[in-house]
């Protein structure tokens, strides 16, 4: 019997799953409303459908009688493919679960109401919402409902607050901000992806995060395995399940940021509920073995999905991996990408998202992304020198 599966998008970062889809003998039908998505091109069929339009991806769905949805990274889709599903039911987590853990202002609601560590924060969908007498700047200005680190602004005064509430809002479906007061973090920004079960964490992986050198809100680069200590990785692993225990999910896909502030108190920053972009799964799986891909697949088509893990054992001289963003501080002409790389270093994957001759732009958040490099790194030593020094292995040749 035809299986089909319902995919939702066809962007660069999904290209790896929607192959891998086929590869398991699904049907794949892909929907957005780009029809150039590199996507489309592996898929059985595509439809001009925005991955935000609920009732028009809902009848698309039953007219296809599809058995299983996914929104593999990306964020504003999530709770379509949960909300579909529902509808149909067919496997997913929760709708309101979804909506709670990709939607900033409904996380961090519920990061209080449930005394988990969180910053002092306001939401509003409009600027008159916003009154700063008991908040303490600076602040982090952000759409509820983006990803990719579009739309973050961060503010040292309330006379900065409106140029940062307007591009908030033009990265926003539902035109809604959130402001957090700022936590001085310690020691690198935690990211990751994660299969949650039936009442625990099957499968994580924590990195390290690498910000941008002229924009330290937005993430430029992720290595694993992180430098933090195996007792500090368990404190967050069980944070993470009692979330989602009180979340009552069950076959998850999560990607995670987590800080640490200068006490060691634990920040749950943010949980998607779906796969990380930057091709985190396809990192993943070459430094543990294990599939997040097949994970999210398999759990999005199969009701009784029971995930059964293989990690691999890390040896003591294992190498280290990671992925760094090709970007441009400036705007100009992309020509190419020179690398002046040794053989500690070896390129894993290349992914351009740019041609020769595109005009690119100052890297404000992942849409301002032109490609992704996945590397292997001998040893510890040389993962430090490459992300202290990228200049010295990377050339973004452009012309004015």
């Amino acid at each position: 019997m035809l299986k089909k599966l319902l995919f939702l998008g066809g962007s660069y970062f999904q290209v790896p799953a929607i192959r891998r889809a086929k590869e398991l003998g699904y049907y794949v039908i892909t929907a957005d409303y780009l029809p150039s998505n590199p996507g489309h091109r592996y898929s059985d069929e595509y439809h001009n459908i925005s991955t935000t339009d609920r009732e028009g991806i809902l009848n698309l769905a039953k007219e296809l009688k599809v058995n299983g949805v996914i929104a593999y990274a990306s964020d504003p889709a999530a709770p379509v493919a949960a909300f579909v599903a529902t509808e149909l039911n067919l496997p997913t987590p929760p709708l309101e679960s979804v909506l709670i853990l990709g939607i900033k202002d409904k996380w961090n609601k519920f990061l209080k109401d449930n005394n988990f560590n969180v910053p002092k924060f306001i939401s509003g969908g409009n600027f008159e919402d916003f009154r700063f007498d008991e908040m303490t700047f600076p602040l982090i200005i952000k759409p509820v409902d983006s990803s990719g680190s579009k739309g973050v602004t961060l503010i040292q005064k309330e006379e900065d607050f409106p140029v940062a509430f307007e591009y908030a809002q033009r990265f926003s479906g539902s035109k809604k901000i959130i402001a957090e007061e700022f936590v001085e973090m310690t020691g690198f920004m935690i990211g990751g992806d994660g299969f949650y079960g039936k009442d625990k964490v099957e499968f994580v992986r924590y990195g390290d995060v690498y910000a941008n050198e002229n924009n330290p809100l937005v993430p430029s680069g992720f290595s694993i395995p992180t430098r933090l200590s195996a007792e500090i990785q368990s404190a967050i692993t069980k944070e993470i399940e009692r979330a989602l225990g009180l979340l009552i999910v069950r076959n998850l896909s999560f990607n995670l940021e987590v800080m640490l502030d200068a006490e060691g108190k634990i920040y749950l920053k943010e949980m998607g509920p779906r796969n990380g972009g930057y091709f985190v799964p396809q990192l993943t799986a070459y430094e543990s073995g294990v599939s997040l891909v097949d994970l999210a697949l398999k759990s999005a088509m199969e009701p009784d999905f029971k995930a059964e893990i293989q990690e691999r054992n890390r040896e003591k001289n294992d190498s280290f991996y990671g992925f760094f963003v090709i970007h441009s501080d400036k705007k100009g002409i992309f020509e190419g990408v020179t690398y002046s790389f040794d053989e500690k270093i070896k390129i894993l994957e290349e992914h351009i998202f740019v041609s020769k001759g595109d005009t690119v732009y100052p890297f404000s958040g992942s849409n301002h992304a032109m490609g992704v490099v996945i590397c292997e790194f001998e040893n510890l030593d040389i993962l430090n020198d490459f992300y202290n020094q990228i200049e010295k292995y990377f050339e973004v040749n452009l012309s004015s």
